[in-house]
């Protein structure tokens, strides 16, 4: 947080910190108890010691979430446009599949682009570079991911707003992920590209944020 962004040297410097601070303590009561130290090792030092170890072993290995940072919104839209301090998200998603967010079955035609829209959650005077991958499903696996840098801002209280997109796709399935310059997934949403041959005018219905 004081250093407004994430990234080993942060973490590291925080865990230095804490353990400053333990070590403070353990010393204050060691003064205070010189005939239990024994007892304070072994359930306030250890125990300590042992957290930042696990704590420092699931950072590395990419297990705890990239806080402060939290995804609020994800979604899949047809057009994403600003106007002034608002968005215009343009959907084509029938009513009925109220689960989806966004057109997750997007209906291509030629010339559409695939807009993702996401909301990000960050503090004041946070600022981080995110990377949104785009993969397809192929018989393999998930391919290779088409990254596309997203830099973001904290301070709005209702969480940092922005949008990529991409044109060349082909149809099938498709997922995006949002992943930090460390390579913490914050979230994806997933779609599947469905060619549309239909020339009948469409009827987007346009969403505020």
């Amino acid at each position: 947080m004081l250093m407004g962004r994430i990234g080993a040297l942060p973490f590291l410097g925080s865990i230095a910190g804490a353990s400053l601070c333990a070590a403070g303590l353990a010393y204050w009561l060691y003064r205070r108890l010189p005939g239990q130290w024994l007892s304070v090792r072994r359930h306030a030092v250890y125990p300590f010691a042992a957290v930042a170890v696990l704590f420092s072993v699931l950072y590395f290995a990419k297990v705890i979430p990239p806080v402060p940072l939290s995804l609020s919104e994800i979604g899949v839209y047809h057009e994403v446009t600003r106007q002034g301090d608002s968005f215009a998200l343009s959907s084509m998603r029938p009513r009925l599949k109220f689960w989806q967010r966004g057109d997750q079955t997007f209906l291509a035609r030629p010339g559409d682009t695939v807009f993702c829209w996401v909301v990000v959650f960050s503090p004041t005077n946070f600022a981080e570079r995110l990377a949104v991958r785009w993969r397809q499903r192929t018989p393999e696996g998930w391919g290779e991911p088409d990254a596309i840098p997203l830099d973001i801002a904290g301070g709005r209280d209702g969480g940092w707003r922005g949008f990529t997109y991409k044109k060349n796709y082909a149809p099938g399935r498709w997922r995006v992920e949002i992943v930090t310059s460390d390579g913490r997934e914050l979230g994806r949403i997933y779609l599947t590209v469905i060619p549309d041959n239909s020339t009948a005018p469409r009827k987007p219905r346009i969403i505020r944020r």
